[in-house]
């Protein structure tokens, strides 16, 4: 089980393919832009960590976390946890790179506005939801990242 890191408190960037595919959309017809013109996309709101995987629980009977460590904390156990895995079967169940999405991510897309026009317009809890509905449809392996037991399995 992954803990929370940092309380779960970090606000992540997520953004429905609708809403991205619009923002492409309106890059390919802005002016003013050179080839290496970046924005942040992203959708209307930023839900914290642990908003997301409390809905995705309540979606999917996924396990919640049962304890947390700080950012700090959560890097070194991670750099332990990459170090001992080639001597112990499985994958590690933490590693820096999950550490690294666990921080703080605000990232507005206040520029692609003022640039593009940009205006998201899909929740992140329906984008969510679409995403499982058509893992569903294609038959998807939902496993837990950990240990491979089916987590959707009520």
């Amino acid at each position: 089980m992954v803990p929370w890191v940092a309380g779960g408190k970090a606000r992540v960037p997520l953004v429905d393919g609708r809403d991205l595919g619009v923002a492409f959309a309106l890059a390919t017809q802005a002016d003013g832009l050179n080839n290496f013109t970046s924005f942040n996309i992203c959708g209307p709101s930023f839900p914290t960590m642990r908003e997301i995987v409390n809905f995705i629980h309540d979606e999917t009977g996924a396990p919640l976390p049962h304890f947390g460590v700080p950012l700090s904390g959560a890097y070194i156990f991670a750099w332990l946890m990459e170090k001992i895995n080639p001597l112990i079967p499985g994958d590690p169940f933490l590693t820096r790179a999950i550490v690294y999405l666990g921080e703080d991510w605000y990232a507005p897309s206040d520029l692609a506005k003022k640039r593009l026009g940009y205006e998201p317009k899909i929740d992140w809890k329906t984008a969510i939801k679409r995403q499982l509905e058509d893992m569903e449809k294609q038959g998807y392996p939902r496993t837990s990242l950990v240990d491979g037991t089916r987590w959707w399995a009520r």
